[in-house]
């Protein structure tokens, strides 16, 4: 049992993860669409 709680953690963890990255890409294509639209 609480392997499996340890697993979902880590999973959670990594999940977190992604939608960071990912939101962080999507800061920096905003920004950079802003700054280089000319």
């Amino acid at each position: 049992m609480s392997a499996n709680t340890e697993a979902q953690g880590s999973g959670r963890g990594l999940e977190a993860m992604k939608w960071t990255i990912v939101a962080v890409l999507l800061i920096v294509a905003i920004v950079g669409n802003f700054l280089y639209r000319d």
